[in-house]
């Protein structure tokens, strides 16, 4: 409970001053920031779809003597 307040209120003065932050850090800046998250969640993406084809895979039959290593 308290991680969940302390999140909120973390993200609560992120967009409170977002606007003054852009303005501290330019154009460049939030540039940077937008392609860091991008890629940052593109990771998080990749790591889904991979532990679910993990998933998937072993779960199937082994078909013709055919071993899907983990």
């Amino acid at each position: 409970m308290i991680a969940c307040a302390f999140l909120a209120v973390t993200i609560y003065f992120c967009y409170g001053f977002a606007d003054r932050l852009a303005v501290i850090i330019g154009a460049t800046g939030m540039n940077v920031v937008i392609r860091l998250t991008s890629f940052l969640l593109v990771c998080i993406g990749v790591q889904i779809l991979w532990n679910g084809a993990s998933q998937l895979l072993s779960s199937l039959p082994r078909v013709g003597g055919v071993v899907i290593p983990h």
